[in-house]
């Protein structure tokens, strides 16, 4: 009973808090800023799941690991539910086609290959990988986005891009980042734009701290022009902070290109 008074104490004031604040901090690493997102096409296909996470330092860290298949514009998971007790969390799965009305367009602005990388060729496919945590409110209180673009040739990368990364988190309800990094790699065939962020509050439960950590999140880019994602993010058991249930997760990999 004491848990659940404090829970819904914080809730109260973290809600509050959310209308009066400033915009959400946030830090970008790319040349220019992602694009707005274009609405989903129809859906493709639809289903539930479970996962099972590993216990950690009295959180569990759940992995996600996606492929968009081709043809399909958007694959998106959406946390239902997360077990009281242990680490199993149920998500519905969506598959999405191309909007009608969406452009093509390439995620970064890059019309051509970058000096060097061996002429005009392949075929451009670009996209990026992103997982976020909402709050009771619907509002996403930290994100991050690892993106991708390249030119691709009989199964083999013929020129890579730049990788991009961004960061956002809700800072009027006290949401902070403690610490981040980022990495890109490729060899001939994949493309990976990965980073990690450790994302916390002292407001969201009361006296209790909240951290959320994404270790890491990842975009792929693959010789066959397909795209991918896969997640490891960290959240507290109910045990050990009970406003974790407010946290809901969702990840996406989308294409642009």
């Amino acid at each position: 009973m004491r848990y659940r008074l404090l829970g819904l104490a914080a809730l109260f004031l973290y809600l509050a808090g959310a209308g009066g604040g400033s915009a959400s901090n946030a830090r970008t690493f790319t040349m220019q800023q992602p694009r707005a997102i274009p609405p989903a096409g129809r859906v493709v296909s639809q289903s539930l799941l479970s996962i099972n996470g590993a216990a950690v330092n009295a959180g569990c860290v759940y992995s996600h690991q996606l492929v968009l298949p081709h043809g399909a514009w958007q694959i998106r998971e959406d946390e239902l539910a997360r077990a009281p007790f242990g680490c199993t969390m149920t998500l519905r799965r969506t598959v999405y086609s191309r909007p009608n009305s969406s452009p093509r367009f390439s995620l970064f602005g890059h019309p051509n290959f970058p000096p060097g990388d061996g002429g005009s060729g392949g075929t451009e496919s670009a996209g990026y990988s992103k997982s976020w945590y909402t709050d009771p409110a619907g509002a996403t209180v930290n994100s991050v986005s690892s993106g991708v673009d390249f030119y691709y040739i009989n199964n083999t990368l013929a020129a890579v891009l730049p990788c991009t990364y961004s960061y956002n988190w809700l800072g009027a309800t006290g949401w902070t980042q403690s610490s981040h990094n980022e990495s890109c790699s490729y060899s001939s065939t994949t493309v990976d734009s990965s980073e990690y962020s450790d994302y916390r509050d002292q407001l969201f439960c009361g006296a209790l701290l909240t951290e959320v950590v994404y270790d890491r999140n990842h975009a792929y880019g693959y010789g066959s022009g397909a795209l991918g994602g896969s997640w490891n993010d960290y959240v507290p058991t109910l045990q050990s902070n009970p406003c974790s249930s407010w946290l809901t997760w969702h990840g996406n990999v989308w294409r642009t290109k």
